[in-house]
């Protein structure tokens, strides 16, 4: 009911769906998953999402911080699997992919850590994709990214 075929764009901006959506990355991220085929390979994912509650679950946050790279995430949860951890993977994943830019009241190191380029403002997040995607890159915005499931059209 709530999946979009879409074609996909440059740049995808993705709203999580305000409080209590985006209280914290942990659930904010399901939001970037349901806009992830929306986007282009080498595109940018835009997450706008509050997290005012910081990461949101400690073991997330745990394999955030252990992880030497996006690539040493990934390879963790290929062979092991602990609830938290999954949405670390699934993030870093992401960021080998995309050029992903959290739009937050996270700390900017925080977002980094996460595999996250931070951005204080709408504005300054589509400036840097712009930057990186083309003035002229074509954008799709999900402004209900927590409930529409985007998929290939």
């Amino acid at each position: 009911m709530y999946q979009r075929a879409v074609s996909p764009a440059e740049i995808v901006v993705a709203c999580a769906g305000g409080r209590p959506k985006d209280i914290n990355l942990f659930q904010a991220q399901k939001a970037m998953e349901n806009a992830r085929d929306a986007v282009l390979p080498g595109g940018s994912l835009i997450l706008v999402a509050e997290c005012a509650e910081g990461l949101g679950h400690p073991v997330f946050e745990r394999w955030a911080r252990e992880a030497k790279c996006a690539e040493d995430c990934v390879e963790r949860f290929g062979r092991e699997y602990e609830f938290g951890g999954h949405k670390a993977a699934l993030i870093a994943r992401e960021s080998l992919e995309k050029d992903l830019i959290l739009v937050s009241s996270l700390a900017p190191a925080l977002a980094d850590l996460c595999f996250f380029r931070h951005a204080n403002s709408l504005d300054e997040a589509l400036a840097m994709a712009r930057e990186r995607q083309g003035k002229d890159a074509r954008t799709i915005v999900m402004p209900f990214g927590d409930l529409t499931l985007a998929t290939r059209g």
